[in-house]
């Protein structure tokens, strides 16, 4: 289900909730991911499913979204506190050895604990918006391709559709080929 901006429930402070019709109030990624997004005055929708949905691929379906076109937000741990976040298709897997020669050859996937220490959310919801710290971001070539791409929004259920240029503005990401 996509979901405009002016699906937002008045009765609630705007930038904190979001009413969707299958009954899903949307909060607090919310303070700090839509007030982003609203000050950066980016377009954007919300994209949601139910809560229980196992995988990216049933998610992109109900959607109505390409799995190609949805991103998933990964964290490299490339030094004991060094890391990146990268984002490429959730169709696609990440090319180590591209990895290691953009990222750092010690670079790997960072442990479960470790994403929601650094991201500030857990596997599976990572945004790549109001991080609690700065970390640099990377884009794959291939999620440049479509007009609008579905990242993590910071809650389950929740997706943001986003024109890919306007992510790599928002983030000062860097454009990579990475599969």
């Amino acid at each position: 289900m996509i979901l405009g901006r002016g699906s937002r429930k008045l009765s609630l402070d705007l930038a904190s909730s979001f009413w969707c019709t299958n009954g899903l109030i949307i909060k607090s990624m919310e303070n700090t991911v839509i007030n982003l997004l609203e000050n950066s005055k980016v377009a954007y929708t919300l994209g949601s499913y139910p809560t229980e949905t196992k995988t990216a691929a049933d998610a992109a379906k109900i959607m109505g979204v390409s799995l190609d076109a949805m991103a998933k937000t990964l964290l490299f741990q490339i030094h004991a506190t060094t890391y990146a976040l990268v984002l490429v298709s959730c169709s696609k897997t990440v090319n180590m050895a591209k990895a290691r020669t953009i990222l750092g050859k010690s670079c790997e996937l960072a442990k479960k604990e470790v994403v929601e220490s650094i991201t500030g959310y857990p596997i599976g919801i990572v945004t790549p918006f109001g991080l609690k710290q700065s970390i640099p971001v990377y884009v794959d070539t291939a999620l440049m391709d479509y007009t609008r791409i579905s990242t993590g929004s910071g809650q389950k259920g929740v997706e943001i559709l986003i024109a890919p240029q306007d992510l790599v503005k928002l983030t000062n990401a860097q454009i990579v080929d990475l599969i």
